[in-house]
């Protein structure tokens, strides 16, 4: 099976950036008797990559011709602009640059510190240590171990990989609770 590039996941690369920036389950806000009212939704795509500081041409310009970090970037602050208790972040920041990575993680935190609670999918260590309160890791489908926030980056990366070592050092964390 072919995997899918992130870009297939949170955009439609066919269409505009403005038509990405507000497909989202709000877009009926947008809208009087099931019609789009154009200033509203003007409004919704400047807010949206404005938040996200996305770097464009003309939002009539397709997805695909910007940066893999500014689809990013649109994903996020269309994502967020919807204020959701829960986001489920997949890989955020997979071939984002650093500056890319920077405002990603802050705009998370942002939510976070707003109210809305992150499930955080990632392979990055630094990324979990960063933005995590509790890491819950999973190896082949199971969990193998639940840690802190303050977990040691070896533990986090045994329990990772499925190493005994580290299913041991994560059981006794939890019997210490």
């Amino acid at each position: 099976m072919r995997e899918r590039r992130p870009q297939e996941r949170g955009l439609s690369l066919e269409l505009s950036i403005a038509e990405n920036a507000i497909a989202t389950p709000g877009l009926a806000r947008l809208a009087t008797f099931g019609w789009l009212v154009r200033s509203r939704v003007r409004r919704a795509v400047a807010g949206v990559l404005e938040s996200g500081a996305v770097r464009y041409g003309s939002d009539r310009d397709p997805i695909a011709s910007l940066s893999g970090g500014n689809q990013q970037r649109v994903v996020i602050a269309r994502e967020l602009r919807e204020r959701p208790s829960v986001l489920i972040a997949s890989q955020p920041t997979r071939g984002v640059d650093i500056r890319g990575i920077n405002f990603i993680h802050e705009q998370l935190r942002e939510a976070r510190d707003a109210g809305s609670a992150i499930v955080l999918f990632s392979e990055e260590l630094d990324e979990i240590q960063t933005l995590s309160d509790r890491v819950i890791v999973l190896h082949q489908g199971r969990v193998v171990g639940e840690l802190g926030r303050n977990a040691d980056r070896v533990t986090l990366g045994k329990l990772m990989l499925g190493t005994s070592e580290g299913a041991q050092a994560s059981h006794s964390m939890g019997e210490a609770r």
